[in-house]
């Protein structure tokens, strides 16, 4: 069986080049890496603060849901409170509670890094599942959208989203 002679580097009359990187090529790489996620990071935060603004929406529509669907089983009033010590508004989350039990139903997380705007700080739902009209809207401030919520009287709820005044994308959803 045929082998390849050892040769070493000494045995050769140029130096022996080693594959590896220099400190220079390591360096521009790092540059051009570093300019490149400086360039996507804003994009990536906004679209970060979107998913926020809809995710925070969609999980008061899914409270909205929830405290309507109580009311009609339960056929009697229930509430829904944003605010369970009167000071926090909607970053405190949200809980649902029947009119005859102090424990909530049901609660809902604190909805942190997104703005929520509504005029009270409860809502109701009679035993036949009606409710005044609500007007809720959901921004960030580093969101390109902003998600506006509003439940009939009778208990439909639509979720709209809408680009904000500072945002350069004038596409509705």
């Amino acid at each position: 069986m045929w082998s390849r002679p050892k040769i070493s580097c000494a045995d050769i009359s140029y130096k022996c080049r080693v594959s590896a990187f220099t400190l220079i090529e390591l360096l521009v790489v790092l540059a051009i890496l570093g300019i490149l996620i400086s360039i996507a990071y804003p994009s990536m935060s906004q679209t970060i603060a979107d998913n926020r603004v809809r995710s925070h929406a969609k999980d008061i529509v899914n409270l909205l849901a929830f405290a309507r669907s109580e009311a009609i089983t339960r056929r009697a009033t229930v509430s829904i409170f944003n605010d369970e010590n009167g000071v926090e508004g909607w970053l405190s989350g949200g809980a649902v509670r029947a009119d005859n039990e102090m424990n909530p139903i049901f609660q809902v997380e604190p909805f942190t890094g997104s703005t929520i705007n509504s005029p009270t700080r409860w809502y109701q739902f009679d035993d036949r599942g009606i409710s005044g009209v609500i007007n809720i809207s959901v921004t960030h401030e580093n969101a390109s959208r902003t998600a506006n919520l509003v439940a009939s009287a009778g208990g439909a709820i639509t979720l709209d989203y809408s680009a904000t005044k500072n945002s350069d994308n004038k596409e509705s959803q």
